[in-house]
């Protein structure tokens, strides 16, 4: 009984250790021409709904539940590309456009406030296009 005690005890202390180490990640953006390393998933996957001189308002790529709308911060920091990676002009953002997002702060769980892009990629120019 004892063995299967210490067992599930060393288990238990295993898991929740590589669970805290998973969460300690870096945040590692992309880059539009080169990424050395795999970046973090984005923090928003959706489509451009509006856009305004300094922000955007997206909606989120979900396959159920109610449609929710983001307003995201677009600032001189930045940094607009395609999926190819060519850089994109604040200017050519359009509405339909697919755009998945990294908010500048420590993490996708721990934004800056309000929500501030610091990466945007988008799926294409053509806002018909979709994800290669």
């Amino acid at each position: 009984m004892m063995y299967f005690l210490g067992l599930f005890i060393t288990v238990f202390v295993l898991l929740t250790s590589n669970a805290a180490m998973a969460s300690d990640a870096p945040y590692v953006l992309p880059e539009p021409e080169y990424n050395p390393t795999a970046p973090s998933p984005p923090c928003f996957d959706g489509e451009i709904a509006s856009v305004s001189e300094n922000s955007i308002t997206a909606r989120e790529r979900i396959t159920s539940g109610p449609e929710s709308q983001t307003s995201i911060m677009i600032t001189s920091e930045s940094v607009i590309f395609t999926v190819y990676g060519g850089y994109v002009a604040r200017s050519e953002l359009k509405v339909g456009q697919k755009i998945r997002v990294w908010y500048k702060g420590q993490s996708c769980s721990s934004p800056k406030l309000p929500l501030e892009a610091i990466r945007i990629q988008i799926a294409s120019r053509n806002p018909l296009e979709d994800w290669p």
